[in-house]
């Protein structure tokens, strides 16, 4: 955690700095930031990824394939979320509703088989 707020605060220092002396670069400042943030958070999502396979491997209680859903629709509730804000920061508020739109619905699309098998599981308990 130590990593991301001493990360954060160099690239916020280095953003200011940039702004004033050469404000075209801001915007590659800015990504490149955010690319590095997102490498370093990729690398410490794969070992909680690998304890909460191994743990739900190992209570056998839930399928592999629903802990991947699972992951897959936090990925792209992330994803969606971070594109929407990008959007609102530069001032497009309606493409920012687009994304966050189509992100619900492809949410909900993958939700799907989950409610199915939340609703078979709820009438057999009222059988």
């Amino acid at each position: 955690m130590l990593k991301f707020i001493c990360l954060s605060a160099v690239c916020m220092f280095a953003c200011v700095i940039i702004k004033q002396l050469r404000p075209e670069f801001l915007p590659l400042l800015q990504l490149g930031s955010a690319a590095l943030m997102a490498v370093l958070l990729l690398d410490l999502m794969k070992d909680l990824i690998s304890n909460v396979v191994g743990m739900v491997g190992y209570a056998g209680i839930i399928e592999d394939e629903y802990v991947f859903l699972l992951l897959r629709i936090l990925l792209i509730s992330v994803i969606v979320k971070i594109s929407s804000d990008i959007c609102k920061d530069n001032g497009n508020s309606t493409i920012a509703d687009g994304i966050e739109l189509v992100g619900k619905i492809i949410v909900f699309s993958l939700c799907l088989p989950l409610i199915k098998i939340i609703t078979e599981l709820a009438s057999g308990l009222l059988k």
